[in-house]
């Protein structure tokens, strides 16, 4: 006899056992995602020793900001910097807001 879940049978039963916690996998490689575009926001050793800067091609944040800094252009580095922050602030909201328990039983995650 199989395990259908209660008042199930057939594909409907199968795709619910199959794809039952999808949407948690689905949120958990959401938040991996946004973390690591998070913190990629702030790399910039490996880019720099790696990709160098060629400018217009290879540029990035972090690199724009050292040299901004380096050239003593301190207003287009905190500029930059700001920019980076608000990147990095609205794609964790949006991660929290996508992660809220929703539902008037759903309880917060520990």
């Amino acid at each position: 006899m199989s395990k259908m879940p209660p008042g199930r049978s057939g594909a409907s039963g199968m795709a619910r056992v199959v794809f039952g916690h999808a949407a948690d996998g689905l949120a958990r490689v959401a938040a991996g995602n946004d973390l690591s575009f998070a913190r990629s926001l702030g790399e910039f050793g490996a880019t720099l020793m790696l990709a160098g800067n060629i400018p217009g091609k290879t540029t990035t944040i972090p690199v724009a900001i050292y040299f901004a800094i380096q050239a003593g252009d301190m207003k287009q580095a905190v500029y930059l910097m700001v920019i980076v922050l608000c990147i990095a602030f609205v794609s964790l909201a949006a991660l929290a807001y996508l992660k809220k328990p929703k539902g008037a039983n759903a309880q917060a995650c520990p």
